[in-house]
């Protein structure tokens, strides 16, 4: 009983600064807990934006890439220069062929943002 109501004296340096912090040992085991859920929270977002970086460099290619486009099938030019389209005879697709990589891109995006939802709800379960 008197081991969980015991306070450590934790040495926390910013900068030059030395300040003395008093930490319940109960709290320490969050702490620890904590810095797990920072990790995943770090991973999560580093996917997130990786796949945001993927998708949104491909869109931008291929609205550049669009405004040169002269014919193409279907209802938009972009989708059309990012996913491309089956050849007709001997007619030249002006497409880039990117949609492999943009569906990776988007499924990083929500894999990460998924990660990132999961630690989110698991701060408030760990809280009450």
């Amino acid at each position: 009983a008197l081991a969980s109501k015991a306070v450590v004296t934790v040495v926390v340096r910013t900068g030059s600064l030395v300040k003395l912090v008093e930490v319940k040992k109960s709290m320490t085991t969050i702490k620890i807990r904590g810095g797990q859920i920072m990790k995943r929270i770090v991973i999560g977002g580093f996917i997130m934006l990786g796949g945001l970086l993927v998708t949104l460099t491909i869109i931008l290619a291929g609205t550049i890439y669009a405004t040169n486009i002269t014919a193409w099938s279907g209802k938009s030019k972009l989708w059309h220069a990012i996913f491309g389209a089956k050849q007709y005879g001997n007619e030249v697709v002006q497409s880039l062929f990117l949609g492999f990589p943009f569906i990776i891109g988007v499924l990083l995006t929500i894999l990460g943002l998924i990660i990132l939802g999961q630690e989110y709800i698991k701060t408030f379960k760990d809280e009450v």
